[in-house]
């Protein structure tokens, strides 16, 4: 026998013997060992309860009564900067999480996508930011304090390269301490598609970033359940936690956690020492501004509805009647008129909110939302809480009673009748400060009708809607950070989690041995 099969056969042996399992085996059991923890049985299960881990904080942080942080919030229409505020006392009385405190809230129009990639140009943009920020938080405090500046849908629908230097310049422009003297600190961002997203690091640096938007609708799941009191909970079960539809300008965006396995979308987040596993999924391009854009876009394009002899005329069903509104599309000004049809309108809708049936094949895995994006089925007894735009909407219509559900069915009543009037009737009924916002409700009460019982599948008597007015996605982007913070989360290529398990030791045992009898 050559020594060559001799020492072939001794790792066949060894390998025997050891019993070695593949990775993939291992994670399997971790998985399944997860969900025994979670329940006692090997049901699916989405919140994993273990032994809550102690945070680990530097001195620093507990020199001071109360931390701060700022949140900018770059939409797709404007920038709004957010301060918090909360006490560092929260660990000695063994309180599972801090309570933080909203101390300033500012808007400024105009996104920021909209400025030119110019130094002095978003300096400008950026100065009252920074002005506003330093009045509001103590100076004593102002370099420990952390400025998150992100930018959510609008920014993603620049081109990879003008968003990059857009992004880079910001950046370059909060680390200039003669500019802001806030905490600034190198982050990692990368191109991912059409965006730019951070990967998650620890507190204790500022960094300007353009997020996915499934980590808006986490941000937003984590600031419902957070104000809800979820989190400060002993025992969290899936049921207990709340689901979030959030509207913004741009995007829209569906966070839950659901019964069963999640096939795809998957957004893992720990808060207090406990993973919590959301299906998350944003919709780009289906925002509210983006809606009343593709429609006006798609009557101008299918011309049914445009005067033969006037091309840059059209009717406009979803607008109310002889509302008048002139639009640019391309380089040309459109002019519509409203029509007031809500049968006509909704038929325009299904278009946009397109579905496939179950048995499509462009429909995996299934079920499925809007065209092929799979969702998991809705909790049967979950509530859902929809922050954002929906509010400016519905408060119109004297629809937003605080504790109670949201009445879909009554709802999309109201809106129809809405649709009906003429801009007399309205302005006697309804007034607005506004004149592009006279009609509105029109349009997006008849879209977020088809949101909420086409693509989410919640049926028009659900009893499981609420309208939230007060909650903001920014105090869960805090919170994620804070929490990466005090538990020392690092970079994967930094975590402890590196360091060989049992098993792990195993693996690296077998390596060495293989190399050795194999050379």
């Amino acid at each position: 026998m050559t020594p060559t099969a001799v020492k072939l056969i001794s790792v066949i042996f060894f390998l025997f013997t050891f019993r070695v399992k593949p990775f993939g085996s291992m994670q399997m059991e971790q998985d399944i060992r997860d969900r025994e923890d979670n329940d006692g049985t090997n049901s699916p299960g989405n919140i994993h309860r273990s032994e809550r881990q102690k945070r680990s904080v530097d001195g620093d942080y507990l020199k001071h009564e109360y931390m701060y942080g700022a949140v900018v919030d770059a939409g797709s229409s404007g920038s709004r900067l957010y301060v918090y505020r909360w006490r560092t006392d929260y660990l000695s009385k063994k309180e599972p999480l801090p309570t933080f405190q909203v101390i300033q809230n500012k808007k400024i129009e105009g996104g920021v996508s909209l400025v030119e990639s110019d130094v002095e140009k978003l300096s400008g943009y950026l100065r009252p930011f920074i002005d506003l920020g330093k009045r509001t938080i103590p100076q004593k405090q102002h370099n420990v304090t952390n400025l998150y500046f992100m930018s959510t849908a609008g920014m993603r629908f620049l081109l990879e390269e003008k968003a990059n230097r857009h992004i880079k310049m910001i950046s370059n422009i909060l680390a200039n301490k003669s500019f802001s003297p806030f905490v600034h600190k190198e982050r990692n961002v990368r191109i991912l598609s059409d965006f730019i997203f951070l990967i998650p690091n620890c507190i204790g640096h500022s960094e300007a970033i353009i997020f996915k938007g499934e980590e808006e609708g986490a941000f937003a799941w984590l600031s419902v359940n957070y104000n809800k009191k979820i989190f400060f909970e002993k025992d969290v079960k899936v049921l207990k936690t709340h689901g979030i539809i959030e509207m913004g300008g741009a995007s829209a965006q569906i966070a839950f956690i659901p019964d069963g396995d999640i096939l795809e979308g998957m957004f893992p987040i720990n808060v207090a020492g406990i993973t919590y596993r959301l299906y998350v999924h944003s919709f780009l391009h289906y925002g509210q501004e983006y809606a009343e854009r593709w429609v006006n876009e798609h009557i101008k394009e299918s011309k049914e509805t445009c005067d033969q002899n006037k091309t840059n005329e059209c009717s406009n069903p979803c607008y109310i009647r002889d509302f008048n509104v002139t639009i640019k599309i391309d380089v040309n000004d459109v002019h519509f008129v409203g029509s007031g049809d809500a049968g006509s309108c909704e038929k325009l809708l299904d278009l946009f909110v397109y579905t496939y049936q179950d048995r499509d094949w462009r429909c995996s895995p299934k079920p499925c939302s809007i065209g092929s994006v799979y969702q998991p089925s809705l909790p049967a007894s979950m509530d859902f809480y929809g922050v954002g735009a929906f509010r400016y909407t519905y408060e119109r219509f004297d629809l937003l009673s605080v504790g109670n559900h949201f009445d879909l069915d009554k709802a999309d009543k109201i809106v129809r009748q809405f649709c009906a009037m003429d801009v007399e009737e309205v302005k006697l009924k309804y007034p607005s400060p506004d004149h592009k916002y006279l009609t509105s409700p029109c349009l997006l009460g008849m879209y977020f009708t088809k949101l909420f019982n086409k693509a989410f599948k919640f049926p028009m008597d659900t009893k499981l809607i609420k309208i939230e007015k007060e909650i903001d996605w920014t105090l869960g982007a805090l919170l994620y950070e804070h929490e990466l913070y005090t538990y020392k989360m690092l970079d994967p290529a930094k975590s402890t989690s590196a360091i060989p398990t049992q098993n792990g030791l195993v693996h690296t045992l077998t390596f060495i041995f293989l190399l050795i009898m194999l050379t």
